[in-house]
Parts: C-alpha cells; structure tokens; sequence
C-alpha cells in the first residue's frame, strides 16, 4: 500500500513536505494550541466556518503586494494579510520577522488565520520556512464530529465538507489527570491529594463518536477528502466507551438490535459499525446468530441501551 507521504506526493505534488513545526511551534504530536475564535466567545460553539480558526500549508503560487494577498498551489484557500499579521522565515529553528514584501513565489508557507465564508484566510500569522523545515501536515482545526463510519474508517465535521480518513499512521489521542498524593511525589500527608497532573492516553478510531470535540491536523488527499495525521479528543467531550465479551442471546437484524447472555444491555447496532469475524475480516450483522461468542464496544445511552460500534467475533 502506497506511504501516506507517496500519496499525496502523487496527487499534490507540489505541495510541501515534511517537519514537525505547527503554528504554535510545536510538533504535531504535541498538544494543539488553536485561538479562541469569535465564536466561541459567543457561546455558539465555533462551528461556523466565517469564524473558524485553521491553519494550512502549501507552497506560494501568486502574491498581491497591494492587496497583501496569496495563493497557494493544491489548495484553493487565498491568505490575506492583516495590518498587524506575524510573518516570519524560519530558519534552523529560529523566526525572524520578514516583509509580506520579502515572501517569494514557490516558498514553502504555513498560514495562521480566520476562514471567511468565501474561502479567504485573515492570517494574523504567516511562517515561511527554509527548504529544509518544512510542516509535516496541511491543515489543521477544531470542529465536532457529525458522523462516522467506523467500517470504513472515516468521519465528517460540522463546519468542514470534507470526508476525513483515518489509517494506520493516525495518532488519536487526548488527556486525563492524573491525581498525586504523598509518596508520588506530592508533600501532602499520606493519602492527601496535593497535585493533579496531566498524561497522555492513545485510543482506537471506535472510542470517537458523533459529538465529539477533536482538533484535527490533516494532509490533504483532495479537494473533498483529507487524512487526519493526528485526532486530539477534547475532554469535554469524551464519552467513554464500553467494551465486554458475551454470548449472544438473540439478533434482530431488520431492527439491527442485539442482546447478550446475562448482561441488561439492548445492543442497536450503529448502521457504520465495524462488524468482524476471527480472522478480522468484514462481517454483515446477518452473519451472527444467537450463541456466537462476541466482542463488544459501544456507549451507552438511555437506559440499559448500548450503540454499538463494533462487534467481532471471537473466541469464549
């Protein structure tokens, strides 16, 4: 199977390749800084796209000195330069602020900004980078899951039209806190919480579900797919999932609904669900029957109710 680097070499190629450097400066891997956008302070979720805050990659393909404005190849986003936009070059690790006048075409670009309903950027932050640091991803943003399609393993945002893929490579993560008490560090007496800290915890593409919060970093695959490099799960958001193993009781494949030897849960099965059988390959719900031995997960809902996301079978 082609790399993800191979791919969208092959389909963008003039886009830019690889380095670890985002907006905040720090690696993709590392947790995301996004603003807060007007939106948000508003109370109305950030969702819509004349008010959200993105940051994309590519190489300059037109400069407007009087309008201050750019274009980009492989991307159909056109960057214009506030009166009090950061631009910088960055070169062996260290910023040094330019001229919008100094930016050449073919230069390699990362652009912070606002997304306006006609698909114009206001950056406040442009960084040209010298050929040997080039972003490792194209865009990246903060929005909420709309829906997903655990089988096929891709997701949709409210305030994006793109078909979001997920593989192999892509890092979903987030935080939880971690509470210290004396002997862990802490100064506290003994069985006293003096401090939280923070860790990072890694998750399956099955713990995401619609509602979520993420902050996507992505490269872009085409004009209406992208694949995400890394998912941060906000923790506001999260939604636990639950997992078990049981027997099947019984299988309503019209209803799609599913229940288990011994255990309250009445199992609707998500339309999207990954369904699989032992050796991993894919599965239709008609393919199980009351008796079959399963891994479950899902989230629970009202009730005793579960929606399920995958179901495999496996061995008792």
């Amino acid at each position: 199977m082609r790399s993800r680097k191979g791919l969208l070499v092959f389909l963008l190629g003039g886009l830019v390749a690889a380095i670890s450097v985002g907006c905040s400066g720090e690696s993709p891997f590392a947790p995301f800084s996004s603003p807060i956008t007007q939106a948000e302070r508003d109370g109305s979720g950030g969702s819509s796209q004349s008010a959200s805050n993105i940051q994309f990659a590519s190489r300059v393909a037109t400069i407007d000195l009087a309008e201050r404005k750019l274009t980009f190849t492989g991307v159909s986003y056109v960057a214009i330069a506030t009166d009090d936009c950061e631009i910088v070059r960055l070169d062996g690790g260290t910023e040094t602020p330019i001229l919008f006048s100094d930016i050449q075409v073919g230069d390699s670009a990362r652009v912070c900004g606002i997304l306006q309903a006609d698909n114009d950027v206001l950056a406040n932050k442009i960084r040209i980078f010298a050929e040997s640091e080039c972003p490792d991803y194209d865009l990246a943003f903060r929005d909420t899951i709309a829906t997903i399609d655990y089988a096929a393993g891709t997701f949709t945002v409210t305030g994006r039209s793109e078909v979001i893929l997920v593989d192999d490579n892509t890092v979903i993560w987030g935080h939880t806190s971690l509470a210290l008490a004396a002997g862990d560090g802490g100064d506290g007496g003994e069985g006293n919480i003096v401090k939280d800290t923070r860790i990072r915890i890694y998750y399956e593409f099955t713990d995401l579900a619609v509602g979520h919060v993420v902050e996507v970093r992505a490269d872009i695959v085409s004009p209406d797919t992208l694949l995400a490099v890394s998912i941060k799960v906000a923790n506001c958001s999260f939604k636990k999932s639950v997992e078990f193993s049981a027997y099947l009781a019984s299988v309503d494949v019209p209803a799609r609904i599913v229940t288990f030897d011994g255990l309250p849960w009445i199992g609707v099965v998500c339309p999207q669900a990954a369904l699989i059988d032992l050796d991993g390959q894919p599965l239709t719900l008609a393919d199980f029957a009351a008796g079959d031995f399963v891994a479950v997960k899902g989230f629970p809902l009202e009730a005793d109710t579960l929606y399920i996301c995958l179901m495999q079978k496996t061995e008792p």
